[in-house]
Parts: structure tokens; C-alpha cells; sequence
């Protein structure tokens, strides 16, 4: 008989607090920069409306601060990797 992974009530809590103390690089950007700033820039670029936004039918799509917050995070990891990369090979 198997065991389901059954998650308690603290348990996002306790990974979002672990991630914190381990230098999550969002919690450290989020302090700096306001990402809510940049959301009638965002959607305004996209061509959508804040009325679009809201959940009609179907599946509601992503927020765009949370869309551009994954994107930040890709690029930061990028560029962490790149540099690592070529501190490993001297020229």
C-alpha cells in the first residue's frame, strides 16, 4: 500500500521560509524594485486591457507581474550560468 504525499497546513509556509534563508533571489529583488509598477506598461505593450484581466471563461490567464517576475528570474539564472561558466575557463 502506498503512501500519498498529503501536505500539511504549515507546509508552503516552511519551504517559503527555508527558501528565504537560503538567499531567494526574488525575496531580495522584490525588496529594490516594485514590479506592480510595471503592469499598465506590460499591458499596454501586450494590447491588453485591465478588463481582460478579469476571469471570464475558460482558464484565467497569468498575471503579468508574476509573467515578468518568471522572466526576471530565467534571465538572472542566465546570467549567473554564463558567468560561472567562463570563471571556470581561463583565457
Amino acid at each position: 500500500m502506498r503512501i500519498k504525499n498529503i501536505t500539511g497546513l504549515f507546509d508552503e509556509q516552511n519551504v517559503l521560509e527555508k527558501l528565504t534563508k537560503l538567499g531567494d533571489p526574488l525575496v531580495l529583488v522584490s525588496e529594490h524594485i516594485d514590479f506592480s509598477l510595471f503592469k499598465d506598461s506590460i499591458l499596454k505593450f501586450t494590447g491588453r486591457t485591465p478588463d481582460t484581466e478579469k476571469p471570464g471563461k475558460g482558464r484565467p490567464s497569468y498575471d503579468v507581474v508574476t509573467m515578468m517576475k518568471i522572466i526576471f528570474l530565467i534571465i538572472f539564472q542566465m546570467q549567473l550560468n554564463y558567468y560561472t561558466f567562463f570563471k571556470r575557463i581561463k583565457f
